[in-house]
């Protein structure tokens, strides 16, 4: 199995060290945390780390000067090192290039910004959430037209739905499903269409005809039944691979009180 790469995080706030790890959490990598920005050059030195976010450090310049001294040493210079600051103003982007960093982000840390730029220099780094399969009828509504079709996979922030009838690219859709698992409750939110597998020249050509949604703020019930059935099903499927959807049958959930979340 090929080897983890090394992502190294240093911040003297254990808070934000504790949400970067969550963000790589389901990504090929291991994690090397730093809280003291003194020890940063023999860390770094010893471990020689594939990537590093280094918090930039206010109102002092250590972040900077600590990046600046890093990329000045032969055998280290190539390690992409990630600022991340408290603006993202002119000075202070000039202030972190001029430092010799690889890119630049601003706190508070934005998930998808923080695993887009990472992905930018490691492969391992995993811009998804994790997904595992799930096998439900979920009904969606437009402003003018209701149709129901079949999930293939979900994830805490979004699902792919098996149907023929494809809607448009950022359209916003209303969900009502049943979570495989949890008898009697429907949960019902907003979702906003992200992609299209067509069933001519598709995007994935092992997924069935259908598209990929994003949740928009389902409510913290709903949003917690959908994370226990991903974290109830992860262990047995660490990486969802995308030959092993079955073809859905339809199925209607039976006639009922719709409980919304």
């Amino acid at each position: 199995m090929k080897q983890r790469q090394l992502v190294m995080l240093v911040d003297e706030s254990r808070f934000f060290i504790d949400v970067m790890r969550q963000f790589l959490r389901y990504s090929h990598v291991k994690v090397l945390p730093l809280a003291d920005p003194q020890m940063f050059p023999e860390v770094v030195g010893e471990k020689r780390p594939d990537l590093i976010y280094l918090d930039r450090g206010a109102p002092g310049l250590e972040g900077i000067q600590l990046c600046a001294r890093m990329k000045s040493k032969r055998g280290l210079a190539e390690i992409p090192l990630v600022m991340l600051a408290e603006n993202g103003n002119a000075r202070e982007r000039d202030l972190c290039l001029k430092a010799g960093c690889d890119g630049l982000l601003t706190k508070p840390i934005d998930r998808k910004a923080f695993l887009a730029m990472g992905r930018r220099f490691l492969p391992g780094i995993e811009r998804r959430q994790e997904r595992v399969l799930c096998h439900t009828t979920v009904f969606y509504r437009t402003l003018s037209h209701q149709h129901y079709g079949h999930t293939v996979d979900i994830s805490t922030g979004g699902m792919f739905i098996e149907s023929p009838v494809l809607p448009a690219v950022d359209e916003r859709l209303r969900l009502s499903f049943n979570i495989p698992g949890v008898a009697d409750m429907t949960v019902d939110f907003e979702a906003r269409v992200v992609w299209l597998n067509r069933s001519e020249k598709p995007a994935r050509i092992s997924f069935p005809t259908g598209f990929g949604v994003e949740f928009i703020d389902p409510s913290p019930h709903a949003r917690s039944l959908i994370r226990q059935f991903v974290e109830e099903h992860s262990p047995r499927q660490t990486q969802i691979r995308e030959n092993q959807w079955t073809q859905s049958r339809p199925h209607l959930p039976p006639r009922g009180e719709t409980h919304r979340c």
